[in-house]
């Protein structure tokens, strides 16, 4: 039998460890802290457990959420997404990266600048990085993500950094360049029309859009506006406005880079049409009968000469 002063001590010591945790408690839900409740026996081994499940049941975002059984509940919002402040370095650091490749393939600021052509071409761009730095989309896998598709960005940024820096160099160079002055002309509206049909989807589909292949929380159907007409105007832009900037500094090259990134696209488009038609069924595929992946009818047509061609060698 215990002595009577070790039983006091014990009851004052488990009152005081009931004070602490209502306290801890009551500082959790003073400050919007959501505490999971467990009902376990009162054993100093289950008063561990139970601070434990405590800590890891802390809310501290939808990626971070835990369930006491250590289960992820399901998402709140739009999933995992770059934060704010991370977002508009990558967004500031890689249009500042991209032209500096474009003003050292040209031989420095001076020469790049010397140009009326040039600088349109990097005020747009200016101003393209500023419109994207409101959009509103993120590179978040979602409920669902087809993941067997990332080498596309990893392609698509490879191409990336040969069309900033190749386009300038063979312009300074006068290697492979396409004659004329109003060509660079036309290529500053092609990348500024691009731009703009490349950033308006962001604006359509706002937390829907996600830089991977992937359903996003609460992912709806859009089928109105330039959806009602084409189903990846993204991609059309993103095209549009490379054709530009290659044409801008006049260069064969930049075309060519251009026709490269078809390949990476369309490996793109299929991947995001097979995810889509397991998410939405017959309302998908009744959408893709009656629009056109990326110009009405031409991409079409290639398809059916494609499966000609294929069927006559079979």
């Amino acid at each position: 039998m215990l002595p009577k002063t070790t039983l006091l001590t014990r009851h004052v010591d488990d009152d005081r460890q009931r004070e602490d945790e209502k306290g801890q408690e009551s500082k959790g839900r003073s400050h919007g802290v959501p505490i999971w409740s467990t009902t376990l026996p009162r054993t100093r081994l289950s008063q561990h457990a139970s601070a434990c499940y405590a800590h890891d049941a802390i809310y501290t975002g939808d990626r971070d959420q835990m369930t006491p059984d250590g289960r992820h509940p399901t998402p709140r919002g739009s999933g995992t997404r770059v934060r704010p402040l991370v977002r508009t370095m990558l967004i500031l650091g890689g249009t500042a990266a991209y032209l500096g490749l474009a003003i050292l393939g040209w031989g420095g600021w001076a020469a790049f600048f010397a140009q009326p052509a040039r600088v349109a071409l990097a005020v747009v761009f200016a101003v393209l990085a500023g419109v994207s730095l409101v959009a509103d989309g993120n590179v978040s896998p979602g409920v669902r993500e087809d993941r067997g598709n990332r080498w596309v960005i990893g392609a698509l940024t490879l191409i990336g950094l040969l069309a900033a820096y190749l386009p300038a160099y063979t312009d300074r160079k006068a290697f492979w360049i396409i004659d004329g002055e109003t060509l660079r002309w036309l290529g500053i509206a092609l990348f500024t029309t691009g731009g703009g049909l490349r950033l308006w989807p962001v604006f359509v589909l706002g937390r829907r859009f996600s830089g991977l292949v992937a359903i996003q929380p609460g992912h709806t159907l859009v089928t109105s506006g330039v959806y009602g007409v084409i189903r990846h105007p993204s991609y059309l832009g993103l095209l549009v406005n490379a054709l530009g900037w290659g044409l801008a500094f006049r260069a064969g090259v930049g075309v060519l880079l251009t026709a490269l990134m078809i390949p990476p696209l369309l490996a793109r488009i299929r991947a995001e049409e097979r995810l889509l038609r397991t998410q939405f069924g017959d309302a998908y595929g009744a959408y893709c009968a009656r629009t056109s992946r990326l110009i009405p009818g031409l991409y079409e047509r290639g398809e059916r000469m494609r499966l000609l061609i294929l069927g006559f060698f079979a």
